[in-house]
């Protein structure tokens, strides 16, 4: 009979089923941790699942394109041949021709240019310059002594024909009204004839002149007279060419218009040619011309 107060050693196979626990502890807790892993592979699993019908349309998709691509591809290829042909006589044909024509240009061509633009650089530019040196150095200067002489002679008198012009305007314009008014008294002196701008008398009887717009048998009546001295009056005073006066006499029927219709300056003389029309009753019976110039005394003058 055995003591139980004995101590007994352990054996060997009591080391090797502690051991054996030890491993299952730990293999059931690295089984534990993979498992978690497996959760998350699993979750991952789950969304391909869902994009896997997409996903299979799509390279069903892909899978109908495959034989349009092969069938263009197809295409393409039986065009290669006559692309490579075409490149042949490219090489063969048309680029020998361009080095050909390039050869000439080089050969012949350019050295022509070259040439012409050695001429134009030693012959004909320096002549050029030279004809702009005597243009700036002459020519040019002469322009402006002219140009200055203008402006210090020429214009300065224009200006004083104008102040003169000016001045005298108010005594013309008071001569043409006390003209106007004695016309029809001082006819048989010729004193209208002075109707033109303030000449009193004149050589000849000026209203001769529209009165050849009308027949004989339509003589001019003082009134007549008096309205052509204004006409003529206004229409020299306007002072360009066309320019116009029309006057009428409702008691006779008699009426014409005066027409400025040209301008001479020759010298210091300065003429105005006038051209009359007379008319009786709407109907147009006569037209007639007349000169004046203008004297040294800054009178009108009929001029033969």
């Amino acid at each position: 009979m055995t003591n139980p107060s004995v101590h007994q050693k352990p054996s060997y196979g009591s080391y090797a089923i502690a051991v054996s626990i030890l491993c299952l502890a730990a293999s059931i807790v690295f089984f534990a941790k993979q498992l978690s892993s497996l959760e998350k592979v699993a979750d991952t699993l789950a969304v391909y699942r869902d994009v896997a019908p997409e996903l299979i349309t799509e390279v069903a998709n892909i899978s109908d394109q495959i034989p349009l691509i092969v069938k263009e591809v197809e295409s393409i290829r039986t065009q290669i041949p006559a692309v490579l042909a075409e490149v042949s006589a490219l090489r063969k044909d048309t680029i020998p021709a361009i080095l050909q024509t390039a050869d000439v240009l080089q050969n012949t061509t350019v050295p022509a240019l070259l040439v012409e633009s050695k001429a134009l650089r030693e012959d004909t530019i320096p002549l050029v310059m030279k004809e702009s040196v005597a243009l700036r150095e002459q020519t040019i200067p002469a322009v402006l002594l002219e140009s200055k002489n203008l402006r210090e002679r020429a214009i300065p008198a224009i200006l004083l024909e104008v102040q003169k012009t000016r001045e005298e305007l108010p005594m013309l314009l008071t001569q043409a009204t006390t003209v106007a008014k004695s016309a029809g008294k001082n006819a048989s002196e010729g004193a209208v004839s002075g109707f033109f701008s303030g000449i009193i008398k004149a050589p000849i009887n000026l209203i001769s002149g529209a009165e050849g717009a009308f027949s004989k048998s339509e003589n001019l009546s003082d009134a007549d007279q008096k309205l052509i001295t204004e006409a003529s009056m206004l229409t020299l005073q306007k002072n360009y060419l066309g320019a116009v006066q029309k006057w009428s006499n409702s008691k006779n029927g008699h009426k014409g218009n005066v027409t400025l219709t040209a301008m001479v300056v020759n010298g210091d003389e300065r003429c105005r040619e006038l051209t009359y029309r007379g008319f009786k009753r709407r109907r147009e019976v006569g037209k007639s011309l007349m000169t004046l110039c203008h004297d040294e005394k800054g009178q009108w003058s009929s001029k033969k």
